[in-house]
């Protein structure tokens, strides 16, 4: 329907996904994963929809600068190695 839309209907727009869409199709995703109780769900999921969260990032830059912190100092190792071997996530530290 997104592709229906964007290609025949409004050409040139630009689209907003929903923060709460993308929050519930995230969490599906995680529970399948990882499962609902699991603390990697719960760092992941505060990392990008808590208060401090990527999707408070106003622009790019902070954005850039979050994604760079989550990375660095927020997912654990083990966190990292979890979530390449579910090959759901591309992360690189």
């Amino acid at each position: 329907m997104r592709k229906a839309m964007s290609s025949h209907a409004f050409h040139d727009e630009l689209q907003v996904t929903c923060s709460r869409h993308l929050q519930t199709n995230s969490d599906k995703k995680l529970d399948s994963l990882v499962g609902r109780r699991s603390d990697i769900r719960r760092t992941v999921h505060s990392a990008l929809f808590g208060s401090d969260g990527l999707t408070s990032c106003n622009d790019v830059i902070t954005f850039d600068k979050k994604v760079k912190h989550i990375r660095n100092n927020v997912l654990s190792a083990s966190d990292v190695a979890v979530l390449r071997k579910l090959s759901a996530f591309t992360v690189t530290r």
